[in-house]
């Protein structure tokens, strides 16, 4: 498992990872076990694996079983299952993803790692199954090191995708716990395995907020408003044409055109109206405001009092193009919150 690392942002649901320290030795970042994993498990449509789903709750009933041709199937991707222990029990990850692009950075890990995750608590429920609680518990510490490694990524979409990722285990592991099926060391083990999540934000959900805001309105000042762009896109606005322009004023028209839903030449109509630094400032403002907001469980009152003043103008108009729905977040994160401590209560007996 990590430590969390570095400033991260995403956009509308489009999100960067952080990159590690430089001084970060490749063999300490586990996202190069992971992208093995996930490589091996590109598995064909066919594969029983593919074809049929037994996740979720399912892991929880005790009479869950797999199909002959599923269990063979599961015990074919062993070695990559064992990948995916080792990538978690590394000190760091890094995915490498381009912060620098905003919102044109991608995270095209985070459907994989869900899905290996998946057949990781499938494994350990067959192990569960068949008596060996070590390879169980071994199993689960993946499943859970995979989730804070996602969490690491510090934006928002990192911490709902970790939520998700750490509730598909609680079934299993309440059942394993309930039933009495490991021993007291192994279930220290698993509360060992809980504390090395951050007490009061374990999926790093309001801590992303800040993130994101942080670094959006530094790639805005430093890329998405630079000034030469900007110039370039005007000048092609009287013309009605983007035919002409360059790689990145293209790419920037793009964006823009899609945050504020606007053809040329009215979006630059528009854009040259606004004061961009004041506009960014309110945009910054807006978020950290709102991540205070986190801080209680009546927050959400404060939350939609400030989203009623982003309608109504107060924070400007780049905030409430580029603000993601909080209220919404802000019910995940205390319910993550008690999810995950009713787990540690549950671990430690």
């Amino acid at each position: 498992m990590n430590t969390r690392s570095g400033l991260a942002a995403s956009l509308l649901a489009i999100a960067a990872a952080t990159p590690l320290a430089a001084a970060t030795a490749p063999q300490d970042n586990g996202a190069l076990l992971y992208w093995q994993a996930i490589t091996i498990l590109d598995l064909s449509e066919d594969n029983p694996l593919e074809v049929h789903g037994f996740g979720g709750d399912a892991l929880g009933e005790p009479g869950w079983s797999l199909p002959d041709d599923v269990a063979e199937a599961l015990q074919d991707i062993e070695s990559p299952l064992n990948l995916l222990e080792e990538a978690a029990a590394k000190p760091f990850c890094d995915f490498g993803t381009q912060l620098e692009k905003g919102p044109g950075a991608l995270l095209p890990h985070l459907a994989g790692i869900r899905k290996a995750q998946r057949f990781v608590l499938m494994s350990a429920r067959t192990h569960l199954d068949a008596g060996d609680t070590e390879e169980f518990t071994q199993r689960i510490e993946a499943a859970w090191g995979m989730s804070e490694d996602i969490a690491n990524g510090n934006t928002v979409i990192d911490a709902l995708v970790s939520t998700a990722m750490f509730a598909a285990s609680e079934p299993l592991v309440t059942y394993a716990l309930k039933s009495d099926l490991i021993s007291d060391r192994e279930r220290s083990r698993l509360f060992a395995a809980l504390e090395q999540f951050e007490a009061d934000d374990p999926f790093f959900i309001r801590g992303s907020i800040t993130r994101e805001s942080d670094v959006m309105g530094q790639w805005m000042r430093d890329d998405l408003f630079d000034p030469a762009t900007i110039a370039e896109l005007v000048a092609a606005s009287a013309s009605e044409s983007t035919d002409d322009l360059s790689p990145r004023a293209k790419e920037t028209f793009e964006i823009l055109q899609m945050m504020f839903n606007e053809e040329i030449p009215t979006l630059f109509v528009e854009i040259a109206d606004l004061d961009i630094q004041k506009e960014i400032e309110l945009y910054e403002q807006f978020m950290h405001e709102s991540a205070k907001a986190f801080d209680n469980r009546e927050g959400d009152l404060r939350l939609n009092e400030l989203e009623t003043q982003l309608e109504d103008g107060k924070f400007g108009l780049i905030s409430r193009l580029m603000a993601p729905a909080l209220s919404r977040l802000h019910q995940n994160f205390w319910k993550s919150f008690d999810n995950f401590n009713r787990m540690k209560e549950l671990s430690r007996g």
